[in-house]
């Protein structure tokens, strides 16, 4: 996955990317879309903050 999220913007307007991502992820779009505001939209970030919460819990 680390090759694919290299300074990639995920399109928040964009639902087919949205569910290609939330799935990438192992998260549901509306995870996905609340992570956005936290971690911002490169999907690189949003994978570093999608592992942290993992890490967390």
């Amino acid at each position: 996955m680390e090759n694919q999220t290299q300074d990639k913007i995920i399109s928040t307007g964009d639902d087919q990317e949205l569910n290609y991502w939330s799935k990438e992820f192992g998260i549901a779009k509306e995870e996905l879309i609340a992570v956005f505001k936290q971690g911002g939209t490169f999907a690189s970030a949003v994978e570093n903050y999608v592992k942290n919460l993992q890490y967390s819990l």
